[in-house]
């Protein structure tokens, strides 16, 4: 079986390692600027404000960017001095493109320690640019593939998740490439996991395998009073009448 463009690119933005949210920033920067940059290019200081932009509003719902409890990314770091007036606006986006190159640029297309043979960009020469392959338009030209877009955003929501839910508990693991959390017996609202589950289940029913129509659940595979968690790897959506 040959994968296709599509193919790649879902699974770079849901199965590949993440040590931060980075991968995510970029992948979503990678849409919209792909879209509207007809030379096929993106200056390395136009990633960086859009990244800035795409972040600055990212973190006002307060969860971390990165999976090392204690740490922060660059970019949080740049907001954050930029809030008490540390540095300036060009000052961040400056940092956050520099430290683009090294975070994300370089691994971005990494699968399982391979690169993919048909990279969605490539950096110039001189480092100033990225040049856009024929794959990203292949994938998202004509607003073709629409659903990548909020499972790039679902991903992202359940990296936070991990990140968010490894400070608060006692007893915990955060995995690279598959997010879980330990929370030793404490049971949480799974409501709010849906969206980020369905990318995973491609909007079908684990159950009966017909596709997902309201009312939607979140369930345990495993019930919960057998092994109490919530770990991601065993959630799963399913009909009300299935579950």
């Amino acid at each position: 079986m040959e994968w296709t463009d599509k193919d790649y690119w879902m699974f770079i933005i849901l199965y590949g390692r993440n040590a931060s949210t980075y991968k995510m920033g970029l992948g979503k920067s990678l849409i919209d600027l792909g879209r509207t940059n007809s030379d096929k290019k993106i200056r390395l200081d136009e990633l960086g404000e859009d990244l800035f932009n795409l972040y600055q509003k990212r973190l006002a719902n307060g969860l971390p960017q990165m999976g090392q409890l204690g740490k922060k990314t660059v970019v949080e770091s740049k907001l954050d001095e930029l809030k008490v007036g540390r540095i300036t606006k060009e000052n961040a986006i400056t940092e956050i493109a520099k430290n683009a190159k090294v975070m994300v640029l370089e691994k971005f297309h990494n699968l399982d320690q391979h690169k993919i043979p048909r990279p969605f960009f490539t950096p110039s020469d001189d480092g100033r640019y990225l040049e856009l392959g024929d794959s990203l338009f292949n994938v998202f030209a004509d607003n073709q593939n629409k659903e990548l877009v909020p499972e790039l955003d679902s991903r992202w929501s359940l990296l936070e998740f991990g990140y968010s839910n490894a400070k608060k508990a006692e007893s915990l693991e955060v995995g690279e490439d598959l997010e879980y959390v330990r929370n030793k017996e404490q049971r949480t609202n799974l409501t709010p996991l849906r969206p980020i589950l369905e990318g995973y289940h491609q909007n079908t029913c684990f159950y009966c395998g017909e596709e997902l129509f309201d009312p939607i659940h979140v369930d345990h595979v495993i019930p919960y009073t057998a092994i109490k968690h919530n770990e991601i790897w065993n959630l799963v959506l399913s009909h009300e009448f299935c579950n």
